[in-house]
């Protein structure tokens, strides 16, 4: 049995975020994402479902000295178990000194959003496309009020995407008209990621 090398700790280029060894380096988007676009790079987002492709993708991230987002699906969460995911994940972060955010992507319901929270994501997705629009929004503004008390980061999907949809049919694909402040206040309206303030 081949035992996996250790991930390499490397200082990182970051100046707004200090690093001690041994600390969690678990953060919320807003940690990430307003350097990367002031910096002009991108930060991946990577779904996992156990040890090994997560460990996989924190050793690029460390070779590479990019910040993280590791994503996992409710599919995934259903697979591996929510508080082993979230165990893995914070006990990799604490060997590297790179920061990663624990993300939920495309949650459908207010429930895993929760769960996700109450196990240390640092970020979490609510896609209630599926549902008419207005009461997707008053799903996305519940889990905004919710995710901020502990600084969560929040991604929505207000609408539909054209996913899988043929370039020539692009035209008659459902649209979804941008929203505004009003109808949802702390959604973030440049970004479809919203982070409250540190």
């Amino acid at each position: 049995k081949t035992k996996a090398p250790e991930l390499i700790d490397i200082p990182l280029v970051f100046d707004r975020i200090l690093y001690d060894k041994g600390v969690e380096m678990l953060v919320n988007l807003n940690r990430i994402l307003p350097e990367a676009r002031k910096k002009g790079y991108a930060v991946g987002a990577f779904n996992t479902s156990n040890l090994e492709i997560t460990q996989g993708i924190i050793r690029a991230g460390v070779e590479l000295n990019s910040p993280l987002i590791i994503a996992t699906s409710e599919k995934a969460i259903q697979y591996a178990g929510i508080e082993n995911i979230s165990e893995m994940v914070r006990t990799l972060a604490r060997t590297i000194r790179i920061p990663i955010a624990l993300h939920l992507d495309h949650g459908r319901s207010f429930d895993i959003v929760r769960a996700c929270v109450k196990n240390s994501y640092t970020s979490v997705m609510i896609d209630g496309s599926h549902l008419p629009f207005k009461e997707n929004l008053k799903l996305t503004q519940r889990v905004v009020k919710f995710a901020h008390k502990y600084k969560v980061s929040v991604e929505a999907e207000l609408g539909r995407l054209a996913l899988g949809v043929m370039p020539w049919r692009l035209r008659s694909a459902p649209r979804t008209a941008p929203i505004s402040s009003r109808e949802c206040p702390n959604c973030g309206l440049i970004s479809s990621v919203r982070s409250p303030r540190r």
